[in-house]
């Protein structure tokens, strides 16, 4: 148990090393690159535990595994450095641009670190495999509504599906929003499908002042989630309820509140419905069904009682062949099949062994749908299907690709949050501090060495946007510094550069600060 814990904790160090060491490595190069000189350059804070010299640079390994830091000459003002180094090899004598593209290469190599993480892991572990659902008939279906319009006031909810526009099923999601961009002040009946009941509502779609179209206040999608029953766990934040009460990554969840699970959107309105209540969540674990009480606190952004968890259903497995005589070809049970869930369960591995003496499987068949089969035999024995893999190798240009492609994803995802934050429509409980990022790598890690490296690279495209944010301190700010500094021509004055840069630096602490005490409190349930 304890060499458990000491090697998830030197996991998480050397996993927040490498990030903090890419960042400083890249404005250490371009440093370097430039002619500028760097008399330290150091992985941690706090006093040096090892180090060496080598051209002119005192490499340090600190004490203090929470940082780090590439020291220049004339970055900062320091008259007795300065005077000791020649004038070309000073920071503040560069070109403007020379001094942008050094403060540009730290969260650069962040993106760089990010892209090559996710490469590694599709590499080692493989992309995940889905099997191809383009036989599955798409649905309109309501991802979320916002608040202070019409769809809200009108009873839509998030997971609704839409079967019917005026009388008439939708083609497609646009469809539905030509319907509704053509009917400003118009009444607009919705025929939706929620938790497996079909309800009628009228809503009347607001006039836009720029274009005079309708709008619902509705985002819509085309999505086959409405084919899933199952709910499984995909994420849970270990510093929230779910986690404390006692939720783990991949339950399946069979009832919230006395309600049977039906579906993602079903158990969100349970537990949003149901703030600062205890209720009994029965989720299925190794076989085993256990019941777990959790009390959802309230989001006071959205209304809404959260547990810090995210659900999703489970993956859907190709039917590659099926063995002549088994339980799965007497159930009738064909190669390419999908099935949805195994007996209301996920299911990641390749040869399923059968639970019980009979199990009901949920499987789409093209042309026929979604399915319900009964699987008879001996318990322990093999229901005689080969499954596709669920994730695949990638070669390495691949693996780039795909992984730039993530990374990028990560980027779209971080801005939103940013701007949900500026917007305050997210809760300070989705902010986590470096006790929060500790705990939720921690977490990461017990789950295995590729999720820890997934939840790195992630961190590695947050280290490098939140740096680039125009923020005094931060990256972001010195270049705008460096951009205004060539506009006019002149360098700044450094004692007012810094003294702004200081104040921001105080400014920060002070929020890290309050956000470490925040996780504190929220680590032992205060």
């Amino acid at each position: 148990m304890i060499l458990g814990y000491v090697r998830i904790g030197l996991e998480v160090l050397i996993a927040f090393g490498i990030v903090i060491f890419f960042h400083e490595f890249g404005h250490f190069l371009l440093a370097k690159l430039n002619g500028v000189a760097v008399p330290e350059f150091a992985i941690g804070m706090g006093p040096e535990i090892a180090g060496y010299d080598y051209k002119g640079t005192r490499y340090k390994l600190c004490l203090f595994p929470i940082g780090g830091y590439c020291r220049m000459v004339g970055e900062e003002e320091d008259e007795e450095l300065e005077s000791t180094v020649p004038r070309e090899h000073n920071f503040r004598y560069k070109r403007p641009i020379q001094k942008i593209s050094i403060v540009f290469a730290g969260p650069f190599l962040n993106f760089i670190l990010a892209i090559l993480l996710f490469a590694m892991i599709l590499m080692i572990w493989g992309a995940a495999q889905t099997p191809s659902l383009e036989d599955v008939p798409l649905k309109v279906t309501v991802s979320s509504v916002s608040d202070g319009y019409p769809a809200k006031a009108g009873g839509m909810q998030g997971g609704d599906i839409i079967v019917a526009v005026n009388g008439e099923t939708p083609a497609d999601t646009q469809n539905v929003i030509d319907t509704i961009k053509e009917n400003p002040g118009k009444a607009v009946q919705f025929t939706i499908l929620r938790d497996g009941t079909e309800k009628t509502l009228e809503i009347t779609p607001q006039k836009t002042d720029n274009t005079g179209y309708g709008l619902i206040g509705a985002y819509l999608s085309d999505s086959i989630n409405y084919l899933f029953d199952t709910v499984t766990l995909a994420f849970l934040d270990p510093r929230r309820e779910g986690a404390r009460a006692g939720l783990k990554m991949d339950d399946t969840i069979i009832s919230v509140n006395g309600q049977a699970a039906t579906g993602v959107a079903q158990v969100g309105r349970i537990i949003c419905a149901n703030p600062d209540r205890e209720i009994p969540i029965v989720v299925k674990r190794g076989g085993v069904q256990k019941t777990i009480h959790v009390t959802p606190k309230m989001n006071s952004v959205t209304n809404c009682g959260e547990v810090g968890a995210m659900f999703s259903p489970p993956s859907p497995r190709l039917v590659e062949e099926v063995a002549a005589g088994s339980p799965a070809a007497k159930a009738g049970l064909t190669a390419g099949d999908i099935i949805l869930d195994f007996d209301n369960d996920n299911f990641s591995g390749q040869d399923y062994l059968l639970p019980s003496t009979t199990i009901s499987l949920s499987v789409f068949r093209k042309n026929k749908g979604k399915l319900d089969l009964t699987v008879t035999g001996a318990k322990g024995a093999p229901l005689g299907v080969r499954l596709q893999p669920l994730h695949k190798r990638l070669g390495l240009f691949a693996a780039l690709a795909e992984g730039t492609r993530k990374s990028w994803q990560t980027v779209e995802l971080i801005g939103i949050s940013l701007y949900k934050m500026a917007r305050r429509e997210v809760s300070a409980n989705d902010v986590a501090g470096p006790v929060g990022i500790i705990q939720i790598a921690s977490s990461f890690a017990r789950s295995g060495l590729r999720e820890l490296i997934g939840f790195f690279a992630t961190i590695s495209v947050c280290l490098g946007m939140m740096n680039l944010l125009p923020f005094p301190a931060l990256d972001g700010s010195r270049i705008v510094f460096h951009i205004w500094e060539a506009i006019i021509r002149r360098p700044l004055d450094p004692h007012r550069e810094n003294m702004i840069h200081y104040v921001g630096f105080c400014i920060l602490i002070a929020l890290i600060l309050f956000i470490t005490y925040r996780d504190l409190r929220m680590l032992f349930g205060i």
